[in-house]
């Protein structure tokens, strides 16, 4: 089951690549470093900013915490390639440390889509600079999801847990991959519209862990629409009119 989206971008000069999520729910870029000593990064591709000429340090540390890890390290200037499209002197982090959690991603560190107000140390994200710099305006539409799960504040989630015969084991919300057929559909009601998610997309089904759902806790009253809802409904977040529109995907 497709969990995370991401790609490969280049940084530097000669460039160096690496893959990242892409994430619509944070606005920092950052990657693992070669001063990086957590177990994390030790399996995954590290900057090396020596071997930039374009490098340049920002003189500023950097943290960031995720739902489901953190990394903390500084922050430098080079030029960043996504998609064939260079961003000179785009500001990103270079990770000292990562959670332990973070070892098992396949990327090997994130790229946020969001907007400038929630990055962390005031950074210009990739998707601002790449307008500025090649006049795309705000016209461009990103087509990615973020992540993993629906999450919302604790009463909430647990509610909809028991709602579908789900009880909780390790941190999950566990059920019975035999009960999968005959529990209830979600429906989400946003704009006057329904929206409704089967069983079958917010149970993830594992032979190792066997089936859980993608229902997560957090602090904050905010809800995440995560992958198990953007797998089935289509998403476009425009920045040229501060909206996301949804619809049924094929």
């Amino acid at each position: 089951m497709k969990l995370a989206y991401f790609g490969v971008i280049s940084i530097g000069t000669p460039p160096q690549s690496f893959t990242v999520i892409f994430d619509t729910g944070s606005s920092n870029l950052w990657i693992p470093s070669i001063y990086c000593s957590s177990a994390a990064c030790a399996n995954h591709n590290k900057f090396n900013p020596g071997l930039s000429s374009t490098f340049k340090n920002a003189g500023k540390s950097l943290s960031i915490q995720y739902g489901t890890g953190s990394m903390t390290g500084f922050e430098g200037f080079d030029t960043v390639v996504v998609g064939g499209i260079p961003v000179k002197n785009q500001i990103f982090g270079l990770s000292q440390s990562e959670a332990p959690f973070m070892a098992h991603m396949k990327a090997d560190g994130i790229l946020g889509l969001a907007y400038p107000r929630l990055a962390a140390s005031q950074a210009t994200p990739v998707f601002d600079n790449m307008m500025t710099q090649h006049s795309l305006g705000h016209h461009v539409v990103l087509c990615l999801p973020d992540s993993s799960v629906l999450s919302s504040i604790f009463s909430n989630i647990s509610s909809m847990a028991r709602a579908v015969g789900a009880y909780s084991a390790n941190g999950d919300n566990v059920v019975n991959c035999n009960n999968i057929n005959n529990m209830p559909a979600m429906v989400f009601h946003i704009h006057g519209q329904a929206f409704t998610l089967p069983a079958s997309t917010y149970v993830r089904q594992s032979t190792y862990y066997g089936c859980r759902t993608g229902l997560h806790s957090s602090n904050s009253d905010l809800w995440i629409l995560g992958d198990i809802f953007i797998r089935q409904y289509y998403s476009i977040f425009s920045r040229a009119q501060n909206m996301v529109g949804l619809a049924l995907a094929r």
